[in-house]
């Protein structure tokens, strides 16, 4: 039997702790660079002393690995990644699971069996249900406005989403 005390499991996945000075140091730099500390003009002597300073304190917490590096500058290319990280939060490579996806499956086999007549109707209905409820997909066109002026109908707002996923495919 150990006479040191044991300590409590720590979980794998938990990411560590942020220092706090790091978040102090960051956000100090911000608040001088935004003109709204005892610095007042973030282009006075005493702010550009002070920003040196800090600059000099979070490269080197940022060299020892204890402040996490700046976010990358924000391009085009950024802002569509960011953009459908949120729109689409899981991975499209990652395959499906197979229960699902013999699940999936069988709704497309049975919408294939399915006469012309019955699809368009269920087609219809689908057009229907986006016309009369908002969901986040189409929430951006729930509010838009057609060239008479009117809201746009089910048919529209499936439209312009389709729209949408052709320029992705």
């Amino acid at each position: 039997m150990s006479d040191t005390p044991a300590s409590a499991p720590v979980a794998p996945d938990a990411a560590p702790p942020v220092p706090l000075q790091s978040t102090f140091l960051t956000d100090l730099r911000d608040t001088i660079l935004a003109g709204k500390s005892l610095y007042g003009d973030p282009t006075s002597p005493r702010a550009v002393e002070k920003l040196a300073e800090l600059d000099a304190k979070i490269a080197f917490g940022r060299s020892i690995g204890e402040i996490a590096p700046p976010p990358p500058a924000w391009t085009p290319q950024r802002a569509a990644q960011e953009r459908l990280a949120q729109e689409f939060p899981v991975d499209p490579t990652t395959p499906p699971h197979p229960e699902l996806l013999a699940f999936q499956t069988g709704q497309i086999e049975a919408l294939k069996g399915l006469d012309v007549r019955e699809q368009a109707n269920r087609a219809q209905a689908v057009v229907d249900d986006v016309g009369a409820k908002t969901s986040r997909i189409s929430s951006r066109y729930a509010f838009a406005r057609n060239e008479t002026g009117e809201f746009l109908s089910g048919s529209q707002v499936v439209a312009e989403l389709l729209k949408e996923a052709a320029v992705a495919i």
